[in-house]
């Protein structure tokens, strides 16, 4: 740096002395050419051109080297923003792909969860559905066998019915003809009725027996208009009733 300071020192001054010798050969003062007093001026001070002064060898391969080394400094620099850039995009992108890796994995686990529910809840109706048709099925069938069973005490009733009511029948067809679609509790009446008919009858059976053996009809024949009256053991007249000549 010293070096460079004194060469320019040393061309300030010799440009000084250029131009007083330029003043001096224009007031005429010089004895000689400008050249010649140059020259002098030389011998002692070399001209030398005016700007930067020539570096030697190993200066400028000391530059270059530094220049090389700045520029190998800045590509390195560059190369170091850039990786650090791309390295903070891919960890940006790293941080989104994770984060919808995640939200993904949250998605699918929510979906597993409502179909997990849904299924589960689809299950347990259907559970709950077969149960209802098993019980409907074992009502059903529990009605289809109390109806066939009341459908069977009914004809089994039916038929005991009948056969008490053909003992009162002139014939099992008549039977059949009249009491055909009648209900069971017709069919009872009609069976009370000729129950009651033929105790009524049994008993007036029994009453004649007894009058009979009471008051027996005396042997042979009968007066004229006369017939026998059990109960006061007289003959009386046969305009009265048969139950009145039993009876009376």
């Amino acid at each position: 740096m010293s070096t460079f300071n004194a060469q320019i020192a040393e061309t300030m001054t010799f440009n000084i002395i250029k131009q007083t010798i330029a003043h001096l050969e224009k007031s005429g003062a010089l004895s000689m050419t400008k050249e010649e007093c140059l020259r002098l001026f030389a011998t002692e001070m070399p001209v030398k051109k005016a700007g930067r002064p020539k570096m030697t060898a190993e200066e400028r391969a000391a530059k270059k080297q530094a220049a090389a080394e700045k520029k190998v400094a800045a590509a390195q620099r560059k190369a170091e923003r850039a990786a650090k850039k791309e390295a903070a995009a891919a960890a940006k992108a790293e941080k989104a792909l994770a984060k919808e890796a995640k939200k993904l994995a949250r998605k699918k686990s929510l979906e597993a969860k409502e179909a997990a529910k849904t299924s589960k809840k689809s299950a347990a109706a259907e559970k709950k559905e077969a149960a209802a048709q098993r019980k409907a099925e074992r009502a059903a069938k529990k009605e289809a066998a109390a109806a066939a069973k009341a459908a069977k005490a009914e004809a089994k009733k039916r038929a005991r019915l009948l056969k008490q009511l053909a003992k009162f029948a002139e014939s099992e067809e008549s039977l059949m003809e009249e009491m055909n679609g009648r209900s069971i509790a017709k069919l009872e009446g009609y069976l009370a009725i000729n129950l009651k008919n033929a105790a009524e009858e049994k008993e007036r059976k029994a009453a004649l027996k007894a009058l009979k053996a009471q008051n027996p009809r005396p042997k042979g024949r009968a007066p004229k208009g006369k017939t026998w009256c059990y109960k006061n053991g007289v003959w009386i007249d046969t305009i009265e009733t048969v139950d009145t000549v039993f009876l009376c």
